[in-house]
């Protein structure tokens, strides 16, 4: 099989002339198929399934194609492909790139997910990630002890903590409600939270959840099972964003604006 080049012929068999081969105009092609699957995939996917010429199925030259790949390659990309926001075309990408990368760094990788799968788990007092029993906020003696922040994932208490202004202790929920998704409170960390405030001398709790329907509804949840005990309940402040305009607002964002309004 011989290339033609950008045209509406795309491949001839050798031997045949390029005016015997009608290919379609969306399938042009640089490169002949058997170093290209790409442009195999993209012409059966436009539903030309066979060769107006030979008859070849363009199926079996993908499975050929496919089959002469190393079996460790094709596992690593199955693998990848698993990864949220990681298609088809990205885990080959990412694969292929793993093969290029220094042996050492590729090593260390692998060394890293094992790492963490082995060593990294839930900090049994505030449910943070660890590598022990406790987080290193739980053990550490400078933080406020009366004060309890509570959040979603360990990634948002990251966030709070990359911003450097609150000093107090975390409680990490691993979630949400959210009925719709089959996720109830049996499923968090409440139980947990509100014995550790009951035996606690917290004097402040702040409800930290994502501004959305499922994290405002958790929250809401949580205030109610906290109401009897004695401990002031707030949450983030919400507002118009520092250089925004109040003309392209939503109604949302204005109503929590002017609620928690501040002296100024």
């Amino acid at each position: 099989m011989r290339v033609i080049g950008r045209s509406r012929y795309a491949f001839a068999p050798l031997g045949q002339s390029a005016e015997a081969v009608h290919w379609p105009l969306c399938h042009p092609a640089t490169f002949c198929v058997h170093h290209d699957a790409q442009i195999i995939r993209r012409a059966a996917a436009c539903g030309v399934g066979r060769c107006k010429l030979c008859a070849s199925s363009l199926y079996q030259d993908i499975e050929q194609i496919m089959s002469e790949v190393s079996q460790s390659v094709s596992e690593l990309i199955s693998q990848l492909g698993k990864l949220p926001g990681i298609g088809r075309k990205s885990a080959e990408r990412l694969a292929y790139y793993i093969l290029r990368m220094h042996k050492d760094e590729a090593l260390a990788l692998a060394d890293a997910i094992r790492n963490v799968k082995e060593n990294v788990r839930h900090c049994r007092t505030c449910y943070n990630l660890a590598e022990g029993d406790q987080c290193a906020i739980c053990l550490d003696p400078r933080r406020k002890q009366d004060l309890l922040c509570v959040v979603e994932q360990p990634r948002d208490l990251l966030a709070l903590e990359q911003a450097g202004v609150y000093d107090g202790l975390y409680h990490v929920l691993l979630g949400r409600i959210s009925p719709l998704d089959g996720i109830g409170p049996e499923q968090l960390t409440i139980d947990a939270l509100v014995r550790r405030v009951r035996e606690g001398a917290f004097k402040e709790v702040i409800m930290a959840t994502n501004p959305t329907v499922e994290g405002d509804g958790t929250a809401l949840y949580i205030s109610n099972l906290l109401r009897e005990l004695p401990v002031r309940i707030s949450r983030l402040a919400r507002g118009v964003t520092p250089g925004s305009v109040l003309e392209f607002a939503n109604k949302e964002i204005l109503a929590d604006a002017m609620t928690g309004r501040q002296e100024f």
